[in-house]
């Protein structure tokens, strides 16, 4: 029986919509936005929602009592990179489900068809073992595939792809 996770479609046009939509934002935040190496990204202080009124109120009261703020803080910096970030966490509050929700349903049609590719594969390779015409030629070409695993020898079991190999 055929897994059917999920059954939909997109039309040419909003998918068109959408990556322009995703161009108008990277552009937006062209010269902003920088990626991080995993492992900048485990040794950096990081302010999330409960620090993010803790950093708002001392720049707050830094700014009414600037004798109080260290000489090697530059305050105003401080403050342009306090609002980057709330702003930024507006939008990535506003973007993270919907990323989410994107990765989810890719993830479900994935599955769908990756199990329906299977089912063939498998129907093929029968076929190719009955001697159907043509099924030889297809099932080498799909072991093909499937690097390290391709068309049973005698005695190996290696005939099939393994879950989640691409």
């Amino acid at each position: 029986m055929q897994q059917n996770l999920i059954s939909a479609t997109l039309s040419d046009t909003a998918v068109a919509e959408a990556v322009a939509c995703a161009e108008k934002i990277s552009s937006l935040f062209k010269g902003i936005l920088v990626n991080l190496e995993p492992q900048d990204r485990l040794r950096m202080a990081k302010m999330g929602d409960k620090t993010l009124a803790f950093v708002g109120k001392t720049l707050e009261y830094g700014s009414q009592n600037v004798q109080l703020v260290p000489m090697f803080i530059d305050l105003d910096e401080a403050q342009r990179d306090f609002a980057l970030a709330s702003q930024l966490n507006t939008l990535l509050k506003l973007l993270a489900p919907l990323c989410q929700s994107m990765e989810d349903t890719a993830m479900l049609a994935g599955s769908d068809a990756y199990v329906a590719g299977l089912g063939i594969y498998s129907s093929v390779k029968n076929a190719a073992t009955n001697n159907v015409a043509g099924a030889t030629t297809i099932a080498d070409d799909l072991s093909q595939r499937f690097p390290g695993k391709g068309r049973k020898k005698k005695g190996d079991g290696k005939d099939t792809p393994e879950e989640g190999e691409s």
